[in-house]
């Protein structure tokens, strides 16, 4: 699985709870690995995942889950990071 930051958190947890076996991967190792390609769509995305996890299947790590804790305060981290970037923008939109 391509790694998308939190937009994939929910089906890593749900796959997880059915026992899943995940590999989570950035997604610019898979696109650096695959050289200069032309051409994007969802269908050629999955197919070129796919050839990156057979051609890397040896060295390919599983994913396990953070820590109850450690999840919660990377969300933590998170939301602040995003609500004080907002504040910025909006001190700066009224001057």
């Amino acid at each position: 699985m391509e790694h998308t930051g939190i937009y994939n958190n929910h089906l890593l947890v749900t796959l997880h709870k059915h026992k899943a076996l995940i590999c989570l991967e950035p997604a610019t190792q898979i696109k650096n690995s695959l050289g200069n390609i032309r051409g994007k769509s969802d269908k050629v995305d999955a197919v070129r995942i796919a050839q990156y996890a057979y051609k890397n299947r040896d060295g390919l790590r599983l994913w396990t889950p953070k820590r109850g804790i450690i999840y919660a305060l990377a969300q933590l981290s998170s939301t602040r990071s995003r609500l004080i970037q907002v504040k910025k923008m909006s001190i700066n939109s009224n001057r």
